[in-house]
This record gives C-alpha cells, sequence and structure tokens, in this order.
C-alpha cells in the first residue's frame, strides 16, 4: 500500500486586490473550493480568507500537479454581475 504526505499551504487572491469575498459570497466560494479539492482528491485541513483572498491548508496525492490543483480554483468566477 502506497504511503504518501505532501501539505501544501495555498493561497488564492482576488485581481488586483479587490475585495469581492463579502461575508455573503465567502461561505460559497470556501465550499465549491473544498468541494474542488475533493474531487482532486485533496484532504482540506483548513481554509478562510478575508475579503480579497483564501487560505487552504491540503494534502494534494502525488498523482495531481499542485499545477493543476492550484488551477481548478483559479476557475472560480466571483466577479460582481
Amino acid at each position: 500500500m502506497p504511503y504518501w504526505q505532501l501539505f501544501y499551504h495555498l493561497v488564492w487572491a482576488t485581481k488586483n486586490g479587490q475585495p469581492l469575498l463579502t461575508t455573503d459570497l465567502a461561505p460559497a466560494v470556501h465550499t465549491d473550493l473544498r468541494r474542488r479539492a475533493h474531487a482532486l482528491g485533496g484532504l482540506v485541513f483548513a481554509l478562510n480568507g478575508l475579503h480579497d483572498h483564501v487560505h487552504m491548508a491540503v494534502a494534494i496525492p502525488p498523482k495531481i500537479a499542485v499545477s493543476t490543483f492550484v488551477g481548478s480554483g483559479q476557475e472560480l468566477d466571483i466577479r460582481p454581475r
């Protein structure tokens, strides 16, 4: 049985530091980031942030490139409509 421990501290920031992560929107963004992490086999230990960025402490399996994992979170579109 293979064994791996690859822990990362990832940070996503809004474009130009815009304060887009309001108290109404942040929970939905956090939920979506957790869902995307789980879909890629990641194990989220902590997830939080402020109005312009989100931090995630996560274990990512070696079969997934970190760039692929980070890119899945960058696909979120939270621009005001």
